[in-house]
């Protein structure tokens, strides 16, 4: 296929675009007059066709993209009837998509309209505003006897694939608030603190991240003097956690820039816009660790540029043939009973359980029946266990099928030396001080059987949750397991 990737080279890809800043045109990025009704068609026809575009690109690689995002100038004046016409235009796309604010939503017009109606329209939008799969938001109420007021930076986080999404909006040293007498106030905070926290969540938990922010310079309200948040982005790139930050604002450029005045070292990618028919596209491939960064221009996917290739995880690919490996591998063998529940340390009443309404293993409320009973078989051509359901024969093992770009777990009658099949059992200390806890890692890509926490947090799952394989998330109860 022209200019795309081998199909099964990508686990799962994502789109970021920015400003379709609803209406807005080329010829308005020009200086050219349009009347009002030629600027709305034209305006609504380019976000049409950029996110057909997009649809179309999704299907050629099988429908693996699992988000596009929109970094900012969603509209062009943040008036409600814009925000309005904006929903209809998003319902276009066939994935999940989640959007930041950007100058033109919450900074050009304040005091611009009649008590401030349409900064506070954006505001107010956000502040109650739920993204896909997100982890947090910066937003807060705090209600007083005379007065309400809604506080925050508007930021959030999400959980798309492998990495931890970072939104902040316009720019993060932004504040600004305002009220009309008589309905809440309104405060937008700086959104330093909470982006510190959200890196700091992802390296704990040996997460990638990736910030979204629409100016990428011109910080013009608050201020940052002695270079705080360069010396943050740079501190949490250089230990692994900060893969890239994306930005939007200038409509022309499309591609990988510098501003190392704001980011440093850190690699920064601009993601043009609906007027000038340019977007970004991001695929992900496990298997060699890395992410490949295209610019798609003239709404043409099929002639997509390479731009910048970057490792997923900066500790590289977790190594499933070591020594120790194997050790732990003739030692667990040598142990190992007839069968056993597997049961997660989030909680010790539930266990892996092979569904009786399809092939996935969920995690479901522990019970004696042979579906929740695996058999470990060592299989020692590959130094690996093959794990049996008792109810059928079946194999546990790692689906070509996808959730959100992660491999889906699931059982069925594949030959032992089908490395999908082939489980490395390895220790991952103590439950209870002295419960001996396991990380399953798959021979074939490396990665490890976790728990779907749908949520994105990484301490959460319901009963009834999938299993899935995962890269190292590093010390986290979703990919550790007891046996009993």
């Amino acid at each position: 296929m022209v200019g795309t990737t081998a199909f099964a080279d990508i686990d799962y890809a994502f789109v970021v675009t920015s400003d379709p800043q609803f209406p807005w045109t080329a010829k308005t990025d020009d200086g050219i007059y349009q009347s009002d009704s030629d600027l709305r068609a034209e305006s609504a026809a380019l976000i049409l066709n950029q996110y057909d575009s997009i649809n179309d690109y999704s299907t050629s690689i099988g429908n693996k993209v699992i988000h596009t995002y929109v970094n900012g100038d969603v509209t062009a004046y943040g008036q409600g009837s814009q925000w309005s016409r904006m929903d209809q235009l998003f319902s276009r796309l066939k994935m999940p998509y989640s959007y930041g604010l950007g100058n033109h939503d919450i900074e050009n017009n304040f005091e611009d309209t009649f008590l401030n109606q349409a900064w506070r329209i954006t505001f107010n939008r956000m502040h109650t505003y739920r993204p896909h799969n997100w982890i947090s938001k910066d937003t807060w109420k705090e209600d007083y006897f005379f007065e309400s007021k809604h506080v925050g930076s508007l930021n959030y986080s999400q959980k798309i694939g492998d990495f931890r999404m970072i939104t902040a909006n316009n720019y993060p040293t932004m504040h600004l608030s305002c009220s009309d007498g008589t309905g809440p106030t309104y405060w937008l905070t700086p959104g330093m603190d909470y982006i510190e926290r959200q890196l700091e969540e992802a390296r704990s938990a040996n997460q990638p991240a990736i910030l979204y922010i629409h100016k990428p310079n011109d910080w013009k309200l608050g201020s940052d003097p002695q270079g705080r948040f360069k010396a943050m982005v740079e501190k949490y790139y250089d230990n692994g956690t900060l893969r890239a930050v994306f930005a939007g604002h200038y409509h022309k450029t499309i591609g990988k820039v510098s501003y190392p005045q704001y980011f440093g070292k850190v690699p920064v990618y601009s993601s043009g816009s609906a007027s000038q028919k340019t977007y970004l596209t991001a695929e992900v491939d496990h298997s060699k660790n890395e992410m490949k960064i295209y610019r798609v221009i003239g709404n043409v996917w099929e002639k997509k540029q390479l731009i910048d290739t970057i490792a997923i995880n900066s500790k590289g690919l977790t190594a499933v043939n070591d020594d120790r490996d194997y050790q732990q591998q003739k030692e667990l063998a040598n142990r190992v009973g007839n069968s056993y529940h597997i049961i997660n340390s989030l909680n010790n009443s539930r266990a892996l359980d092979d569904s009786a309404s399809s092939d996935d293993v969920i995690y479901f409320n522990e019970h004696r029946n042979t579906n929740q009973q695996w058999r470990f078989v060592f299989y020692e051509a590959n130094n690996s266990f093959v794990i049996h359901n008792r109810a059928n024969n079946f194999s546990m093992y790692e689906s070509d099928s996808k959730w959100n770009g992660f491999s889906i777990v699931r059982t069925g009658a594949l030959n032992a030396s089908d490395k999908r099949a082939q489980w490395r059992v390895v220790s991952a200390g103590n439950a209870y001080g002295t419960i001996p806890l396991y990380k399953f890692r798959n021979v074939r890509s490396g990665k490890l059987l976790t728990l779907n926490s749908y949520s994105g947090k990484l301490t959460d799952a319901a009963i009834g949750a999938t299993l899935l394989t995962a890269p190292d998330f590093g010390v986290t109860v979703l990919q550790q397991f007891m046996l009993d």
